[in-house]
């Protein structure tokens, strides 16, 4: 993988992203995961919450930047 990509990827907080969204929208980028990279919801919401020590993955960091570059899918 490009070093430029890793580096943008760590450098985005994905759990402050999720955090900051409106219940509404985390339901909506939840359910995009879900759909479209075949994650389990209660996974990857606990992992974005950071219970209990729940880490993202590399895969599942990189699927969820992808989802907040095509934010203007799963907002409508």
């Amino acid at each position: 993988m490009n070093k430029k990509i890793e580096h943008k990827i760590d450098s985005l907080n994905l759990q402050d992203y999720y955090g900051n969204l409106s219940k509404k929208n985390k339901g909506l980028f939840l359910k995009y995961l879900v759909v479209a990279y075949d994650m389990n919801y209660s996974t990857i919401r606990r992992k974005l919450t950071g219970v209990d020590g729940f880490f993202l993955s590399t895969v599942e960091r990189i699927a969820c930047n992808e989802a907040i570059k095509n934010e203007e899918i799963w907002k409508n």
